[in-house]
């Protein structure tokens, strides 16, 4: 209504200066100063009327405008330092990952290290433990062993040379004169004198064959053989055989080494149904069992 009343009085002014103008050009009376003195009158009502609601609606919408920009700006704001919160933590949950990740990692390298230390102790003491055995075998050979040559011409002597070859011909009947790599089988023999009775000693070559394992199976086997054929002829009262085998040394030269040997006394030999004996079980019945490494790869 304001709006209405205050063009209403523009418009009723301009008529009037209109009027007055046409009525002193014609020299004549218009009512311009009548039109005019209401316009004026209009235009001071319009002024002191209050303004409208629409206007005061605006004002108030304006001003709830800034403060939705306040409040995006502020929401905005709370945003942003989140997600900088949510990066902090997960930069933080990465760093504590990878420490846990360096922590496991340095775990399983000292359980590596605490095996290898572990199996280089074993592989010493099982280097220690099998010098002893072979020392321990040397001994016994060294001990048992007399070389054929050294055999003198007595009667008694005599006997023994006689009893050696006949157990070697048995061997060689059984095994042959050479083995496959073209090495006598009999390395050497003799016979000495055990207690009340008599010991067989023999030094044999070992056939070479296609694995380790079967290669010291075969040794075993050919072992059986002569222990069966030898206890039939019920002459003596232990046996001791030594096994030689070509070894290459640190070197790369290439010896014949002890590889296997034991005894078996006659009372053991007589327990044996030879028909049903398992050729493994050889280690198992002897005496003073002795293995090089290098039948254990």
């Amino acid at each position: 209504m304001t709006l209405f009343l205050f063009g209403i009085s523009l418009l009723g002014m301009m008529a009037g200066v209109v009027l007055l103008i046409l009525g002193f050009i014609k020299k004549k009376k218009l009512k311009g100063g009548i039109v005019i003195g209401v316009s004026v009158l209009l235009f001071f009502v319009s002024l002191l009327m209050p303004a409208p609601e629409g206007s005061k609606e605006k004002v108030e919408v304006a001003s709830k405008t800034q403060e939705e920009l306040n409040k995006e700006k502020e929401a905005e704001q709370a945003k942003k330092e989140e997600e900088k919160k949510a990066l902090e933590e997960k930069k933080a949950k990465e760093e504590e990952m990878i420490a846990k990740k360096e922590e496991k990692e340095a775990k399983i390298e000292e359980e590596r290290k605490a095996k290898e230390a572990k199996l280089k102790e074993e592989q010493a003491a099982k280097a220690k433990a099998e010098k002893e055995a072979k020392e321990k075998a040397e001994a016994n050979k060294q001990k048992t062993e007399t070389k054929p040559e050294k055999i003198q011409t007595t009667t008694k002597e005599n006997s023994n040379v006689t009893l050696a070859n006949e157990a070697k011909k048995v061997i060689t009947d059984k095994l042959g004169k050479k083995n496959n790599q073209k090495k006598d089988t009999v390395k050497s023999y003799a016979v000495t004198e055990e207690g009340n009775g008599k010991a067989f000693i023999v030094e044999l070559n070992a056939n070479e064959n296609f694995t380790v394992n079967m290669t010291k199976k075969g040794m075993w086997m050919d072992s059986k053989k002569i222990l069966e054929l030898l206890n039939k002829k019920n002459e003596f009262e232990k046996i001791i055989i030594h096994w030689y085998y070509p070894l290459i040394d640190t070197y790369g030269n290439e010896k014949d080494v002890l590889v296997m040997s034991f005894n078996i006394n006659k009372a053991t030999l007589n327990k044996i149904k030879w028909d049903n004996f398992l050729t493994d079980n050889v280690p198992n019945v002897v005496d003073n069992y002795f293995e090089h490494a290098a039948l254990k790869e």
